[in-house]
């Protein structure tokens, strides 16, 4: 059956709870559209270029003409290296864990840890926050996964680049727990809210593998690969519960519309985007701009001059 059939044929008020196998149908449907997504960009966008893969990721190895073959040879290994060690490979514990499952060699472990990790409600929620906002913004930003580096290295798990002026407008890191400002538990675990707010101070966060937009002498728009630094990250908080209702919300099909109740989603990101922007100017200007905070403080402005295109893009959707 569709994912929306039967079991979804319920009030928009209702909690829609992702059991395991609804939670793969889940999965099967957001990738078929992240896969139509990056067709679709290559496209019209890219000009036949796969500068993204079918997650709706960019493509490290198609950073070939910018960095060496031995830089890009390094960040792989390194990636490697942190996938080897937060799947436990040689602790005894994990390794427990994995042989119950089969799994002893080092390779396989790592390679079985990155299909789980594509298949948790994370993984998901970022697969359905990229959809409703590609689908909204489309006309005039290039709404992207960022690329696996950026994603461990700067904890970015989208971008968002303004096809009109090439300027990358914000990073987002999508996260499924309650964002309160507060320190959970001291010299630990803190809040996002804290994160992203000491970030800023520091000088904002960093996207190694970017793409943009340069017009030419000529007058013609070329897409880029480029490097930026200074930008501000901000946070896609959605608590569990509703994730099972905002997959539900962007349809089937890449070409399905968003429904009332996403378009609700995506009203309340953009609220608490605004406020976000707002807290990070608001703590800028309390440090006095330091760390680079003066380059960030540009780009939340230019984040908030975005804002507004966005919305005025979702009273036309």
């Amino acid at each position: 059956m569709n994912f929306n059939e039967n079991i979804f044929n319920r009030a928009q008020e209702e909690k829609i709870k992702l059991t395991p196998d609804l939670l793969d149908k889940a999965h099967d449907k957001l990738n078929g559209m992240t896969a139509e997504m990056a067709t679709e960009m290559k496209n019209n966008v890219f000009a036949g270029k796969k500068l993204i893969d079918p997650e709706g990721r960019i493509k490290t190895s198609m950073f070939d003409d910018v960095f060496s073959k031995e830089e890009l040879a390094s960040d792989k290994d390194h990636l490697y290296r942190k996938k080897r060690l937060w799947a436990g490979y040689g602790v005894e514990g994990r390794m427990a864990e994995w042989k119950k499952r089969g799994l002893t060699e080092e390779k396989e472990i790592v390679a079985q840890y990155e299909k789980d990790r594509k298949k948790n409600k994370p993984a998901l929620l970022e697969s359905a926050t990229t959809i409703l906002f590609y689908k909204i913004l489309k006309d005039r930003f290039l709404v992207v996964k960022s690329s696996e580096w950026d994603d461990f290295e700067n904890a970015a798990d989208n971008i968002i680049i303004d096809k009109a002026t090439g300027e990358i407008v914000g990073m987002f890191d999508e996260i499924d727990e309650k964002v309160t400002g507060e320190v959970k538990n001291p010299g630990e675990k803190k809040d996002k809210q804290v994160k992203i707010i000491d970030k800023a101070l520091k000088g904002g966060s960093n996207i190694k593998y970017g793409l943009t937009f340069e017009t030419n002498a000529a007058g013609e728009k070329k897409l880029i690969k480029k490097s930026f630094a200074n930008i501000p990250i901000f946070y896609l908080s959605l608590e569990l519960e509703n994730l099972g209702n905002l997959v539900e919300s962007v349809g089937d099909k890449l070409s399905d519309k968003v429904s009332g109740k996403g378009l609700q989603f995506f009203d309340d990101f953009i609220n608490s985007l605004e406020s976000q922007a707002a807290l990070l100017q608001d703590k800028l200007l309390e440090a006095n701009y330091k760390g680079g905070g003066k380059a960030v403080d540009r780009n939340i402005e230019n984040f908030k001059k975005s804002l507004e295109v966005m919305k005025e893009l979702r009273r036309k959707y």
